[in-house]
């Protein structure tokens, strides 16, 4: 059973261990962290996502407790819809969320390595991997769920993505994504709710960020988009791999194959050293 953040909290104050406690969203952050080398030793606990993290913080704070407590959390798309959430013991990723950073690190090669056909797989002039080639691939569809991912968040419709089935609506031979069978796909999902249309797909697209950075793709795209469809790409457009190829595989060998280098010059990393470091 799923405990609540007073729970929690209540755990870490009767808690003896002296070891600071990180709050992370999910069991998948764990996997990912729990076997680094920190300035001092950890203790991870769950926060069942962004809204936990936050809640325990925040009720941890008020427990005037002497232990120590962080929080990591995705940055999701509250900057683009300017609500970013601001702790002094809150770390957020470098990107839109772990995912990303995933993706555009090391760990792409072993990725592709393990899963990708030699005869394939874009490559460079020297017969190596073109990274940048198949980032701007991916990135070049994600991109565009991402924003029609923001839109409906900006404009409060309450659509739910998480069902969605990539295959009904992007040819795995070629990444194309039809917009039209998108849109009855999405709106299948989502019985009762409002449904998108043409003019609302052309309006996300057009949206775009005073601040640049945000109109980066590793800002814009939701990383479970970009893991979906590099795995569509595995299996027929960059591979062989079939049907029974899972986004869950290819998010398993890029949290394996994400290196302590990797990880140590990400300014996610760096945040939450320097919050170790003052209680080291």
């Amino acid at each position: 059973m799923q405990q609540t953040p007073s729970e929690i909290v209540t755990e870490i104050i009767m808690s003896r261990d002296s070891h600071p406690w990180l709050a992370v969203e999910g069991y998948s952050d764990i996997r990912l962290l729990r076997s680094r080398t920190y300035p001092v030793p950890l203790k991870f606990i769950i926060g069942f996502g962004w809204e936990g993290v936050r809640d325990i913080l925040v009720e941890f704070a008020n427990s005037k407790s002497s232990a120590k407590l962080f929080g990591l959390v995705d940055r999701d798309y509250r900057d683009h819809l300017n609500c970013q959430l601001s702790h002094e013991f809150l770390v957020l990723t470098d990107f839109r969320d772990v995912e990303n950073m995933l993706f555009n690190s090391s760990a792409l090669e072993r990725v592709i390595s393990e899963y990708a056909s030699i005869n394939k797989i874009p490559k460079t002039l020297l017969g190596r991997f073109d990274l940048d080639v198949i980032r701007d691939c991916i990135y070049k569809v994600s991109i565009k769920l991402g924003k029609i991912r923001i839109y409906c968040q900006d404009k409060n419709l309450d659509i739910c993505f998480k069902t969605v089935d990539y295959k009904k609506f992007v040819c795995d031979s070629s990444l194309s994504l039809d917009v039209n069978k998108f849109l009855a796909h999405l709106n299948g999902k989502n019985p009762g709710k409002l449904s998108l249309t043409l003019e609302d797909w052309n309006n996300a697209q057009a949206l775009s960020w005073e601040n640049d950075q945000l109109n980066q793709p590793q800002f814009i795209a939701n990383g479970h988009d970009v893991m979906a469809l590099l795995c569509l790409a595995f299996r027929k457009m960059w591979g062989t791999m079939g049907g029974g190829f899972t986004p869950e595989t290819v998010e398993t060998c890029f949290r394996i194959g994400y290196s302590d280098d990797d990880l140590q010059r990400s300014e996610m990393w760096c945040s939450l050293e320097k919050l170790l470091e003052c209680i080291h």
